[in-house]
């Protein structure tokens, strides 16, 4: 799964397909998943530790995507809704099955 249908998957969950904030919020997600990826205390050796480490701090997982997604939001609703869109940004990524989170881990590394 590539970075785009991931960030997809959370905008169908945050707004209704089609709407022009439906855009704003993949562009988002393609955007800052890369950097919430790489910051240290999400960093990790595998996709399996990464997936953990959400799991087990999802506060500071909701916190960091929240403050990304507001600072990089060009759309003012985008950035409202920062907290629902982090929330089903790391929902999607805790339920995903570790194949699925490992390909959009490793695409958001590359990225």
């Amino acid at each position: 799964m590539s970075v785009s249908d991931f960030g997809g998957r959370v905008a169908a969950c945050s707004d209704v397909e089609g709407s022009p904030k439906y855009g704003a919020i993949l562009e988002i997600i393609t955007l800052i998943l890369p950097i919430l990826l790489s910051l240290p205390c999400f960093k990790s050796a595998t996709p399996e530790q990464a997936q953990a480490k959400i799991e087990q701090m999802p506060g500071l997982a909701r916190l960091r995507a929240k403050s990304l997604i507001r600072s990089r939001a060009k759309n003012k609703d985008v950035a409202r809704d920062a907290g629902a869109i982090a929330d089903n940004m790391l929902n999607e990524m805790t339920v995903s099955t570790p194949v699925e989170f490992a390909s959009v881990y490793s695409a958001a590394r590359a990225a």
